[in-house]
């Protein structure tokens, strides 16, 4: 009888000591160029992420919002009973018939905000037990009670009960709390562009959860296959192959329940959906999730994803949204974090050149015990980032090789380029033996030796561009396989837009862009920024015109234009300036895409080119196209209707591919 107990104990530290040796391989491997503790700073991920972990809590606003919704409703009832000492109100025919029924809707009302209000005091974590029906129809005798007291004016008491009773008929502020209560209790996915912290923020977490003895799991999509079902992937991770998915999810909850301390959800966080291969089928296992949620709501779904591939998960059934915008953490407290750390002193400009995390770690990294503060502005795009720093690390491999090569060559961009291509459509990493075949084949590298191949391959996981992995084989003769992959996702990017600017600037050519990386909008406005730089106009010279319509293209040239120079930027005033006056949405896409990208940096269309075109115009032509609200719709294409970018000009693009 008293072997249960501890054969279950037994196994609670086995499967502890299994995340935490997951974990531990992870910081060494995958995580080791990603996540660097010291240089975290906490943001949007963790604040909404402690929520659902913890419980309502950890957002002292809801209980406020919902105690300022029941006095509303509170304030409304007592203003019906009011009526009952007015005898000019009593007189009127169906007066008090009307206030009788208005009174029972209040009521019902009331009685769900208390329920709300009750459940954030007394319910320690998500999901909440709260009404899960509609709120009933505001009740029309209440609707011609208000009528009525709208046709007294002039009577101050009555005046006061009116406005408290049209204060609780708009029902939008409830509705929203309860919608995110809701949210709160859901799977969630969390989406940004690339270098915005995600995976950094989903390996803090997970890692604090392991330091105080919660069992979390943090899973990387590229290592996963998405048509094998949850038993199957977690069973795995786990170490437990072939157990059932409830003996599992079970295993951790009673794991997190022999620890002392503080209720909380435990957390399976998966990263980097858009890395693995089989990317749009990831839409099944993402649906599966609420259904997992409703049966164990102790443990807590979260995901990560670009940008691009959220837009495309349309049918993924009960899962919150949550976008964390171009940066998870503050950008002021990661560039000063970093710039502390590398000693690094700038100017206050520069700041705002650098507009996401990874381009803020690029440059920590390229100008490390610098002093800038008396440097004029200077090229600070991804763009210009990631060449700079691999013309930097070209440089230093062959100064470090013992040989060492002409330092005309290219030697390092060369065998980039390889895995880069190597790693299209695939979720492993590359054997060594499939990179050195690749090497021998290509004429940029025959110049240089075998060796000189393995020192640039370790020379670039040193400075973070490349992650080397060891693979054991199921073969237990077989000897272990040694294996490659780039590090971060918009390097890959970089290099494949860069081949494609070659072949145009060498054919003058229109190359296709193949479709297993034409989802991938950030490889055409990395080549649209290339070309423009080089001197190009993409939109004149048709470029893609046979993939994209005519606004994406448009699109794609006013991202290129961040990348021009000066000079060549100005012979674009005509085109910019169509746009802008052409309605309200060329209005919002020429200050979203590159107006503001360009502030506080010496350029052509900054904030005084709008100046100038607003100052030309009519005080009307002005409000139809600038002062409106944005996400007005139209069905004739009116002046004033217009939306924001996304996902006007590239959710087609991002679609077409997946």
């Amino acid at each position: 009888m008293g072997a249960g107990p501890v054969n279950e104990e037994h196994e609670d530290a086995a499967l502890m000591m299994t995340l935490q040796e997951r974990f531990a391989r992870d910081l060494r491997g995958w995580l080791q160029p990603r996540y660097t503790p010291d240089l975290h700073r906490s943001g949007v991920l963790e604040a909404d992420l402690r929520v659902r972990l913890f419980g309502p809590q950890e957002d002292p606003g809801l209980v406020a919002t919902a105690r300022r919704l029941v006095e509303i409703v509170e304030r409304a009832r007592a203003a019906l009973d009011q009526l009952t000492r007015h005898p000019a109100f009593l007189a009127l025919d169906d007066a008090e018939p009307m206030r009788l029924s208005g009174a029972g809707w209040l009521d019902v009302v009331l009685a769900r905000q208390a329920r709300v209000l009750d459940a954030l005091r007394t319910q320690t974590t998500f999901p909440l037990v709260v009404p899960t029906d509609n709120e009933p129809t505001v009740a029309p005798e209440l609707t011609s009670l208000l009528r009525l007291l709208g046709s007294n004016k002039g009577h101050r008491t009555t005046e006061k009960i009116e406005r408290s009773l049209h204060a609780v008929l708009t029902p939008i502020d409830r509705r929203r709390l309860f919608e995110r209560l809701r949210a709160y209790g859901l799977p969630v996915l969390y989406y940004a562009d690339p270098g915005a912290g995600k995976t950094h923020a989903l390996a803090r977490a997970v890692e604090e959860s392991l330091a105080n003895g919660v069992p979390t799991l943090l899973l990387r999509a590229r290592e996963l296959d998405p048509r094998q079902d949850w038993s199957k992937l977690l069973g795995d991770a786990l170490e437990r192959p072939g157990a059932p998915l409830h003996a599992l999810l079970t295993a951790m909850d009673r794991a997190a329940a022999s620890r002392q301390g503080r209720p909380r959800r435990l957390l399976i966080a998966l990263d980097g959906l858009d890395e693995s291969r089989h990317r749009a089928q990831w839409a099944e296992r993402l649906r599966e999730l609420a259904t997992l949620t409703t049966r164990w709501p102790e443990v807590l779904f979260a995901v990560s994803t670009r940008t691009h591939l959220a837009e495309t998960l349309d049918d993924i059934g009960a899962v919150a949204r949550v976008p964390l915008g171009k940066s998870n953490a503050p950008l002021r407290e990661v560039f000063r974090a970093h710039c502390e750390a590398s000693h690094i002193h700038t100017p206050p400009w520069l700041r705002w050149a650098l507009v996401d995390p990874l381009s803020i770690r690029l440059f920590a990294d390229l100008f490390r015990g610098q002093d800038l503060k008396d440097r004029p502005p200077f090229d600070l795009s991804l763009t210009g980032l990631m060449a700079r720093k691999l013309e930097q690390v070209e440089a230093t491999a062959r100064v470090t090789d013992a040989d060492g090569w002409d330092e005309r060559w290219r030697p390092v961009r060369a065998l980039l380029r390889i895995l880069a291509r190597l790693s299209l459509g695939r979720d492993d990493p590359i054997p060594i033996l499939e990179v050195t075949k690749a090497c021998e084949d290509d004429t940029d590298l025959l110049r240089i030796s075998s060796q000189q191949h393995g020192h640039i391959l370790a020379h670039c996981r040193d400075e973070g561009l490349l992650l080397q992995t060891i693979v054991v084989p199921q073969d237990r003769y077989a000897d272990d396989i040694e294996c490659w992959e780039p590090v971060y996702q918009p390097l890959t990017d970089f290099l494949i837009a860069r081949e494609i600017v070659r072949e145009i600037e060498v054919s003058g050519g229109q190359p296709r862009i193949p479709s297993s990386i034409a989802y991938r909008y950030d490889i055409y406005i990395l080549v649209a920024e290339m070309l423009t730089a080089g001197g190009h106009r993409i939109f004149e010279e048709h470029l893609w015109a046979e993939d994209l319509d005519e606004v994406e293209r448009e699109d794609l040239q006013l991202r290129g234009l961040i990348a021009a120079s000066s000079e060549h930027a100005r012979t674009f005033a005509p085109f910019v300036r169509d746009i802008f006056l052409r309605d309200r949405s060329g209005c919002l896409r020429v200050v979203e895409l590159l107006v503001v990208p360009t502030l506080r940096r010496e350029h052509p269309f900054d904030a005084r080119f709008v100046q100038e075109v607003l100052a030309r115009m009519s005080v009307a032509d002005r409000d139809l196209r600038w002062s409106g609200p944005p996400g007005l719709d139209s069905d004739n294409d009116e002046i004033w209707a217009g939306h924001a970018v996304f996902p006007r000009s590239s959710s087609r693009t991002r679609n077409r591919g997946t």
